[in-house]
């Protein structure tokens, strides 16, 4: 039975999972801003390994030289904290 998600310690281990191809995988959830590989380096990395995987980043603190550019990997974008908005 297939996980609905799975948290994994670091970019490495993204790579590592999206290596094996009988896996199911449909979203790679990242944090833009990470200690050891950036974000956008394990989206690049996932892609070469499964090309069309959906890309969603994440952050708390963006500048405009760290925001991925969203054509290149046909993303979005959350930024953090998540906020429940009323009406």
């Amino acid at each position: 039975m297939a996980k609905p998600w799975s948290p994994l310690r670091s970019g490495a281990e993204a790579i590592e999972m999206c290596d094996f191809p009988h896996w199911t995988i449909d979203l790679l959830l990242t944090d833009v801003i990470m200690p050891v590989m950036q974000g956008p380096t394990v989206a690049n990395e996932v892609r070469k390994l499964r090309p069309d995987i959906r890309v969603l980043f994440m952050s708390a603190t963006l500048n405009r030289s760290s925001k991925p550019k969203r054509s290149s990997y046909g993303i979005r974008l959350v930024e953090k904290p998540l906020i429940k908005r009323f009406c």
